[in-house]
């Protein structure tokens, strides 16, 4: 299941149209002019945080001194944070990889518990004098 946050849009008339501006740039990063296939649902109950999340992530990626995508951040998030799994190897050998945070394997609290220390995280050890709410508010600003 991929983790990156849906794409919300808004009906008007036959047309779908960008809800935010994060989405706008979504939306941009499809291909033009291809028939795209899309999985239409309702309001997610964590819809709203996960996109939050991903909204922070960026504008962490975008204040950092190093070229770092919010995908190799969440990716990092979730070892620091111990959100990962163990894998076997056929020698014995134990490997620890990523775990999941998509919608079906956090609940609300769960995620809402992850969030809070990942926003702890980014002021201890990306960003230490970043002013935390500053950043929110931008994020609540850019997913509309």
């Amino acid at each position: 299941m991929s983790e990156k946050p849906p794409i919300r849009v808004v009906r008007r008339g036959s047309f779908l149209q960008a809800y935010s501006p994060f989405d706008e740039e979504a939306l941009r990063a499809l291909p033009a002019g291809k028939p795209l296939t899309a999985r239409l649902t309702g309001v997610a109950r964590s819809g709203p945080q996960n996109r939050m999340y991903w909204a922070l992530l960026r504008l962490v990626a975008d204040n950092l001194d190093q070229d770092i995508t919010p995908d190799t951040l969440h990716e990092w998030m979730k070892m620091r944070l111990g959100v990962t799994r163990e894998v076997k190897l056929a020698s014995g050998r134990i490997e620890t990889v990523t775990g999941s945070t998509a919608f079906d394997s956090l609940s609300h609290e769960e995620f809402t518990a992850y969030m809070q220390r990942v926003k702890d995280l980014i002021r201890e050890q990306l960003i230490p004098r970043a002013d935390s709410e500053a950043f929110i508010r931008e994020a609540e600003a850019m997913i509309g």
